[in-house]
């Protein structure tokens, strides 16, 4: 069984069109930049997992 270590950084809130700023500790502790493509699942109907990703955009290829 995999373990996942989690830590705590803070509480966002979805502004009025569903966005969420990742907090600044959070991007620098993944190495997160602008432009970054984040991958966005869904686990166990209850929790949003971002993974940063090179993949392309299924929808545009870019």
């Amino acid at each position: 069984m995999s373990e996942h270590r989690r830590r705590f950084i803070d509480t966002r809130v979805l502004d009025d069109l569903g966005r969420v700023v990742i907090p600044k500790e959070a991007r620098q502790l993944l190495g997160l930049s602008e432009g970054t493509r984040v991958k966005i699942l869904v686990e166990d109907d209850k929790r949003i997992v971002f993974e940063a990703t090179e993949d392309a955009c299924p929808s545009c290829g870019r």
